[in-house]
């Protein structure tokens, strides 16, 4: 054995053999100040704030080994209370370590209430990171305990967690009789946390809207008598999202009104925070889209992201399944240690054998160090991967699922023009709106494009026009085709804003081109050549009419489509000169966009 490793193995020694010291005094465990500090911890979990908790407990802990009072029942409730904050805080490795110490001593002492709590939290913890048959089996030994020792007070704690796990793993009929338990026995008992919860749940798992709606109200009502703002913020986003589509929808802006009323009451800004502003502006940038305010949709989509990036929670599956493994481990050297209380002898030979089992975990931790540092970082990469990969999707379908939407509603509207001018019998009047809905088309083009590339910042310029020349391809017969060229110097990316005039620009000179530019001898062709000059880009349109099939020049120049060509250029601020000698051809000078911030 190295040095080094004789030194620890002679600390832990002295450590062990100093357990039982502290114990030979006497404790005075009614002291008000630590039934005070159980009380305390116990309203920071039912108001939902853990770190403020977490910190309270700390001090509360220093206090406590100060005075030796260690081994007071109020004591382990405060160590009980102290892994639930630290569970609320993401810390699942350090709060699975304290359960299941305390639920070694809870059940050597016979704190049946203690441990049947603890059960039932280990089993929150494996439900939250999806080990299913785990929480199952800890679920099942609390009701055990609960049945046998007749402890219905905490039915309600039991049915909370059961019918979230069924809803979840199993059944959700199941899961609806668990909720009403914990709602009936949460009143009974007076359990404000688990009435809050449990009405959640009904709402969440009742198909009925009247009856989802009252039981989720009640929820809310039950989070704000707790002082729980986070909870009652959540509610108030649940119901807007249950009631927004149906006979109640006139009440969704109200609720969403609800959220930002109590979210700015919420006193932690930790990952849960982040992630229910990131759905409430998300709600928010919906709304402006709807109302057309682009500018403001996105900087509000803009917010949810950056809230939804510091909202991601990464659970350390390796560690907990070690926290696992210690606790089969803690039962024996439980026992073992409580056996050193009798002589001294007794103890000298348990610290021996521990002693020797700790050297014989270095030895093995030595002999394969290099292979587990090799596989953690292995690990860890790879984490960090899907992490990354998981973001980034995330953010993609939101913006995606945004321009789908737009894109489908533009789809509606060409969709209803075609109904109408398929039905009309006027030349001029089916003309009029076919352009219409080619314009529509180009727009929703955009959008269909912005989808299918998954590139929502730019757009690549001569792709979308080939998807606008295709698109009038399509429309024409075979006596009526036409070709197209598109030539560019180097690739030319646009934000939406610049691309979405340039469009309407270009379907006015196609549909004029198709209309008055035709030739007998020979198939019409458009020509587009792209160019980037600096900060500059120079659109240049062409086609091969000639002057024979240039009736209505004068008409083109005085109609609406050169009207709103000409309404385009002035909305991107550029410079464009249009001629109809011979063949028309189009020239625009403009620079990219800027994008408001707001």
């Amino acid at each position: 054995m190295k040095i080094k490793d004789f030194i620890v193995s002679l600390i832990v020694l002295c450590v062990m053999l100093r357990l039982d010291v502290s114990s030979l005094d006497a404790q005075d465990c009614s002291e008000a100040w630590l039934q005070e500090a159980k009380s305390q911890l116990d309203t920071f979990i039912i108001s939902y704030r853990p770190q403020t908790g977490l910190n309270y407990s700390d001090s509360i802990r220093s206090m406590i080994k100060s005075y030796r009072l260690e081994d007071c029942e109020a004591t382990y409730w405060i160590n009980y209370y102290r892994a639930e904050l630290l569970e609320l805080n993401n810390r699942y490795k350090e709060a699975l370590d304290i359960y299941y110490t305390l639920s070694s001593t809870a059940k050597e002492l016979q704190k049946w209430d203690l441990f049947v709590s603890i059960q039932i939290s280990i089993a929150r913890v494996m439900e939250t990171i999806n080990r299913g048959d785990d929480c199952l089996r800890h679920l099942k030994m609390a009701k055990e305990y609960i049945d046998h020792k007749q402890l219905l007070n905490l039915y309600a704690f039991y049915g909370v967690r059961m019918s979230s796990y069924q809803r979840i793993f199993n059944s959700k009929d199941s899961a609806y009789f668990y909720a009403q338990q914990a709602v009936n026995y949460g009143i009974k008992y007076n359990a404000p946390r688990q009435i809050a919860d449990g009405y959640y749940l009904l709402g969440m798992l009742t198909s009925n809207i009247d009856t989802s709606y009252y039981l989720m109200q009640q929820s809310f009502e039950q989070f704000l008598i707790n002082k729980n703002y986070y909870g009652a913020s959540t509610m108030a986003k649940n119901i807007q999202n249950k009631i927004k589509n149906t006979k109640f929808s006139n009440q969704s802006p109200a609720w969403l009104d609800t959220i930002s009323k109590y979210i700015v009451l919420i006193k932690e800004h930790n990952y849960t925070y982040h992630y229910l502003l990131n759905k409430y502006y998300e709600e928010i940038s919906d709304r402006y889209f709807f109302k057309n305010n682009l500018d403001s949709a996105y900087y509000y989509l803009k917010l949810s992201k950056e809230h939804m990036k510091q909202s991601d929670i990464n659970v350390n599956q390796t560690e907990i399944s070690q926290a696992e493994i210690d606790n089969i481990t803690s039962t024996e050297r439980f026992k073992a240690e409580a056996l050193t209380k009798q002589t001294k002898f007794q103890k000298i030979l348990l610290s021996i054998l521990v002693l020797g089992l700790i050297s014989a975990l270095i030895v093995a931790y030595n002999l394969n160090s290099k292979k587990i540092k090799i596989e953690k970082q292995r690990t860890l990469i790879q984490n960090q991967n899907e992490e990354l990969a998981h973001s980034f999707q995330r953010q993609s379908m939101l913006l995606s699922e945004i321009h789908h939407r737009v894109k489908n509603n533009l789809q509606l509207v060409i969709s209803l023009l075609t109904l109408h001018f398929n039905k009309v019998k006027d030349n001029k009047e089916y003309q009029y709106l076919e352009d219409i809905s080619n314009k529509v088309r180009s727009i929703a083009l955009i959008h269909e494009h912005l989808y299918h590339t998954e590139q929502f910042e730019k757009i690549e310029l001569k792709s979308y026009l080939k998807d606008l020349l295709e698109h009038y391809l399509a429309l024409h017969t075979s006596d009526t085709e036409f070709a197209y060229e598109i030539i560019e110097d180097q690739a030319i990316h646009l934000n939406l804003e610049t691309v979405m005039p340039i469009g309407i620009i270009c379907t006015e000179l196609i549909s004029n081109s198709l209309k008055y530019g035709r030739r007998p001898d020979q198939m019409l062709k458009l020509e587009f050549k792209l160019q980037s000059l600096e900060s500059k880009y120079i659109l240049k349109f062409h086609d091969n009419g000639i002057e024979t099939n240039r009736k209505f020049t004068d008409q083109i120049k005085s109609g609406m489509g050169t009207l709103l060509i000409d309404s385009m250029v002035r909305q991107l601020q550029a410079q464009s000169s249009p001629t109809f000698n011979g063949t028309a051809s189009f020239n625009l000078v403009f620079q990219e966009k800027i994008i408001s911030k707001v």
